[in-house]
């Protein structure tokens, strides 16, 4: 795999596609709530921009493609003025038209430049990983660069499809994607013991992660509506918990002996007061929105805890398990977070730089700790 950071050739006024997240949450009101991710690629639009290459950003807000870059367009315009620009509905239709005007745009932008293409979904053929498509947007730059390890799980067309109509030496990962590849890789391959930290909900869709998780990790300590779903599975009372419609069973992981479990679940009962339940204590009408590991009996120093999904409805003011267990295990362990919400949520009360190692990624942290390489990768490695 190529890395932006070791591309020493003369690129002034060559043309660079580069594939980053952009989807960062947008508020009600229209207002940008975070701006972690785009921060954090400005440092290969920065590389980029000190070799004098034309840049082309490409990416993706929103699930269904309804939403547009504009708010994000002010952000780059206030940090980079005269040397960006936003070409708005860019893949609402994609025709050769299109493909003829934006070459124009670029053939007369200088080397530094920086243009903003509208949101990639706005297409429906980014998410069937089309060919045709990503073949036409190849047509656009001399360059590709992935620095979206965040969605770099999906086989998407400007993931999976798009560096394949570029040759190998003239693909990259980006340099935010190096740090992730980088500190992940490594954080596998020591030799202390891994503990998985996961919350957040849906845990049928975690199945195969779990599965992998069990052979690969030493302890998984369960949270979030994806502990309700363990302990309902397990024939504990859950009340109204929120909870997966199906049932399934998790004798896989109780079997294991790996599973760790909160010692208190925080609930609301059936008049909406906020209570603390012991597991089996749960009462029919309660709502568990929170779970609290406290102290446990075993010793969890010098682990590395691979930390995805809070604990609890955070959304709601439900952090305090989070919160506990972080200050539990920080001084004593190696800490590497991700997933918007966890991210989200620590930043907000300012305790990123208390971690490790803080990951954009959280559905594709998933998927590296359990395959080890992501779809993305491999494209670059085609």
């Amino acid at each position: 795999m190529n890395f932006l950071t070791n591309l020493e050739e003369n690129i002034e006024g060559k043309t660079f596609l580069i594939r980053l997240d952009l989807n960062v949450p947008i508020l009600e009101f229209g207002k940008i709530e975070n701006f972690s991710r785009i921060e954090k690629s400005l440092e290969s639009l920065n590389f980029l921009q000190g070799k004098k290459a034309k840049i082309i950003i490409i990416s993706h807000i929103g699930k269904n493609g309804e939403q547009n870059f504009s708010e994000v367009s002010k952000y780059f315009q206030e940090k980079f003025q005269d040397k960006f620009f936003f070409d708005e509905k860019t893949f609402d239709d994609f025709s050769e038209k299109k493909i003829g005007e934006l070459k124009e745009k670029i053939f007369k932008k200088n080397g530094g430049d920086i243009l903003l293409l509208d949101n990639l979904r706005a297409s429906e053929l980014e998410l069937k990983n089309d060919s045709v498509f990503a073949e036409k947007i190849s047509s656009l730059a001399d360059f590709y660069v992935n620095d979206a390890f965040s969605v770099s799980h999906r086989i998407h067309s400007s993931v999976s499809s798009l560096p394949i109509f570029f040759q190998k030496e003239k693909s990259y990962a980006g340099i935010l994607f190096k740090k992730e590849y980088k500190n992940l890789k490594k954080a596998l391959e020591e030799e202390n013991k891994k503990i998985l930290i996961l919350g957040g909900s849906k845990i049928k869709t975690k199945f195969p992660l779990l599965k992998k998780a069990v052979e690969n990790f030493d302890y998984i300590f369960l949270g979030g509506a994806i502990l309700n779903d363990y302990l309902k599975s397990q024939n504990f009372e859950v009340g109204k918990s929120r909870c997966s419609e199906n049932n399934f069973s998790t004798d896989f992981l109780k079997k294991s002996g790996k599973i760790i479990l909160p010692e208190k679940l925080i609930v609301e009962d059936g008049d909406g007061e906020k209570k603390v339940r012991k597991i089996n204590e749960v009462l029919p009408d309660d709502k568990i929105f929170d779970n609290d590991f406290g102290k446990k009996g075993k010793d969890f120093s010098k682990f590395i805890f691979f930390w995805n999904g809070p604990l609890g409805v955070y959304e709601k003011g439900y952090s305090e398990g989070s919160l506990n267990l972080f200050k539990n295990l920080e001084e004593k362990n190696k800490i590497i977070l991700g997933g918007g919400n966890s991210v989200s949520m620590f930043e907000k009360f300012e305790l990123l730089d208390k971690f490790d190692f803080v990951s954009t990624a959280g559905g594709a942290m998933l998927y590296f700790l359990e395959k080890k390489t992501l779809p993305g990768i491999e494209a670059l490695e085609y």
